[in-house]
């Protein structure tokens, strides 16, 4: 009777054992999903405070609007983006119509590639603005490209009366139509895109591609 005594006290202290471990597994799981569902929430909340910052965008903008908004992918995809591991966002551009035979020409760019072609061409009329010539009619006469672009004397005849060469002439055409040329890019309406697939989010929700198009 004593032996039966003892094996259901021992069969008790068992099951309440069991039942204590099961019970701590089921809290620490019920723990485990709750820290899931902020952790969840709270990647949910970062990802739409992260596209506010881009959805301002998602609208049509004037080509200066565009390279702002490079210049701030440069930060993300370069710092950001690399540190904490989160997708790169893209922007793609489609220019539908040449701009110029040389630059900004139809196809597709990557708003980075469309900034370096427009850092490009400032260089270029950079160098084309500070290139001075002398007169070789008044040898004390001398100007630079970007003065001699700017002065009412820049007509053809007047160049060719204060002896500036065909050289110099090309120069102040190619350096006026150039700067024209930028002028046009910053003030050009381009077109967001609204077609679903234009768009892309990552598997968090945060925006990973956009795309525009100009006429």
């Amino acid at each position: 009777m004593e032996n039966a005594s003892k094996a259901l006290t021992i069969a008790g202290s068992v099951f309440i054992s069991l039942m204590i471990i099961a019970l701590l597994v089921l809290f620490f799981k019920n723990v485990s999903d709750l820290k899931r569902m902020e952790e969840s929430s709270e990647a949910v909340q970062q990802a739409a405070d992260f596209n506010k910052q881009y959805e301002v965008y998602q609208r049509n903008v004037y080509g200066s609007e565009l390279l702002s908004l490079a210049n701030k992918l440069d930060n993300y995809n370069n710092k950001e983006s690399d540190q904490k591991g989160y997708s790169k966002l893209e922007v793609i551009v489609n220019i539908q119509k040449d701009m110029n035979t040389n630059y900004f020409k139809k196809g597709t760019y990557t708003l980075a590639l469309l900034k370096e072609e427009v850092e490009k061409m400032e260089e270029l009329i950079k160098s084309l603005g500070d290139t001075e010539f002398t007169s070789s009619i008044y040898p004390n006469y001398k100007r630079k490209v970007s003065e001699l672009a700017n002065m009412r004397t820049s007509n053809l005849g007047d160049l060719v009366e204060q002896g500036f060469d065909v050289k110099c002439r090309r120069m102040i055409y190619n350096y006026t139509m150039y700067k024209n040329l930028i002028t046009q890019v910053k003030t050009k309406i381009f077109i967001y895109d609204t077609d679903p697939d234009a768009t892309e989010y990552d598997n968090i929700g945060r925006i990973i591609k956009m795309t525009y198009y100009c006429n």
